[in-house]
């Protein structure tokens, strides 16, 4: 069961799609949502501009208010939906944040906030990054510009046999339970000895004994794992994905790429991912 969400918004539009997901989510439940604003930083390109400090530092003021007005639209659209809420904003040194970020996740059972894209940038990136790798909780991505989005109930599982993998399905349960389709998809072989025979199937058998009933789908090896999983996640019609983030380090899925990266760039579902 969720109790306590936390809910990360910019200054965008994306903001009110975050938060609408999120109020949905929260609302069987009846948690609670703490929406905070976080600030886009103009410094770099006022920086590269050769912007005086006084225009910097109103830049940054107005960025502090734009994400505070944006937490605060979030909060009444909560408000009317009857889903206890409150909002803030993040003040600190942009150089910060994604520490400030890391903690913050710690403290509740979810975190939901946008996937990265490449039209959002490098900042969304490692925010969604500082969440994931820093706060130890499961963070539920939202994509750019999705609208309509409903609570899930039918759900993809990338599975490979990986502790992170594990980890997913776990943090996930909550979402399982309720969803009327559970699909457990495997690409290739499995990366652990004991999953070659049979990969795949404990997890089922072991979801079972929480009353999820799965079914279970092996596709075959190619170079694109990211691909084959949207492909099927649209053939299936899911409205979320749950999967392992960053089972290699993040210095190689930096240098090669890697699922994560291309998964949270290219889907247009939520993706809930655990490390």
């Amino acid at each position: 069961m969720l109790r306590d969400l936390l809910v990360l918004v910019g200054s965008g539009g994306q903001a009110e799609a975050v938060g609408d997901f999120a109020i949905q989510i929260a609302a069987p439940w009846l948690a609670r949502v703490s929406v905070f604003g976080v600030p886009r930083d103009p410094g770099q390109l006022m920086y590269l501009a050769q912007a005086p400090a006084k225009a910097l530092a109103e830049a940054l003021r107005q960025a502090q208010l734009d994400a505070e007005a944006s937490a605060k639209r979030v909060r009444d659209r909560a408000e009317l939906a009857a889903v206890d809420c409150s909002h803030h904003v993040i003040v600190a040194p942009a150089q910060d944040v994604p520490a400030v970020v890391s903690r913050l996740a710690r403290r509740f059972d979810l975190c939901v906030m946008s996937l990265p894209s490449p039209e959002s940038g490098s900042d969304d990136g490692k925010l969604f990054e500082a969440a994931l790798l820093g706060g130890g909780r499961p963070v539920l991505g939202v994509p750019n510009g999705a609208t309509g989005l409903s609570a899930p109930s039918r759900v993809l599982i990338a599975w490979d046999g990986t502790r992170e993998a594990s980890r997913a399905v776990a943090d996930a349960l909550p979402f399982l339970r309720r969803a009327s389709l559970v699909e457990i998809v495997c690409v290739g072989g499995a990366t652990e000895a004991v999953d070659q025979d049979y990969p795949g199937c404990d997890v089922a058998s072991h979801l079972s004994r929480h009353g999820i009933a799965c079914e279970f789908l092996r596709l075959p090896a190619t170079a694109v794992v990211a691909s084959q999983l949207l492909n099927r996640a649209g053939e299936m019609q899911a409205d979320m994905i749950v999967m392992g983030g960053y089972h290699h380090s993040q210095w190689r899925e930096a240098i090669l790429g890697g699922t994560t990266r291309a998964m949270s760039r290219a889907s247009k579902i939520p993706i809930l991912m655990s490390r």
